[in-house]
């Protein structure tokens, strides 16, 4: 399997029996739907060397427990693990700058993501039904921020550590996101967050 250099969109799509996958260190991308709705899978290692992951890869890995990212992987696009309903823990790479659209949506055993310092954007949707999540941290470096991250999340305690673009500051953050949060940001931006999060 070491001598595979790619693997085509949806290759093993709906493989509902698959459990485990062993990849080749020569791949660099992940296409999309790669594993989609792989229902049995329990356990992945994306080796070192990959750089990107294709929309929906393993949406519906509904078995899935953890992840980790290597360092390698620099991009990702829209739903990577959506509706993975039994990941529980989640080790970004600290190479990506973007956490695309809808990554963790409906990801309701979501306990624990690691968001590395170097992360500039979480798009819209990304943690959306996670309501197994009591804490996030989100590092200095996130500036961006889009509508309805967080919508059916009951946080206890969300961190902003970052300053905010003032063209991302709008209501649609904190939509549909728990009220009993408690918003943890700068000093300078206390003021900017009142005005929208109600």
């Amino acid at each position: 399997y070491d001598e595979i250099t790619s693997l085509g969109y949806s290759a093993f799509y709906g493989c509902k029996s698959l459990v485990e996958v062993t990849l080749s260190s020569k791949l660099k991308v992940l296409a999309s739907n790669l594993f989609g709705n792989c229902q049995g899978l329990k356990s992945i290692t994306i080796p070192h060397g990959i750089t990107y992951l294709g929309n929906n890869a393993f949406s519906g890995c509904n078995s899935l427990l953890s992840v980790i990212m290597p360092e390698s992987i620099t991009s990702t696009d829209h739903s990577v693990f959506e509706n993975c309903t039994s990941l529980e823990s989640m080790v970004l790479s600290p190479n990506l700058e973007t956490i695309a659209y809808g990554m963790f949506r409906n990801c309701s055993s979501l306990k624990e993501v690691l968001i590395p310092e170097g992360i500039s954007m979480i798009s819209s949707n990304v943690f959306e039904n996670c309501s197994a999540l009591t804490s996030l941290d989100l590092p200095e470096s996130v500036n961006r921020l889009g509508s309805m991250v967080f919508a059916g999340c009951n946080l206890s305690s969300l961190y902003i550590r970052g300053i905010i673009d003032s063209k991302w500051m709008d209501s649609n953050i904190f939509r549909d996101m728990g009220t009993q949060t408690g918003l943890y940001v700068n000093p300078s931006e206390v003021e900017k967050f009142k005005a929208i999060y109600k």
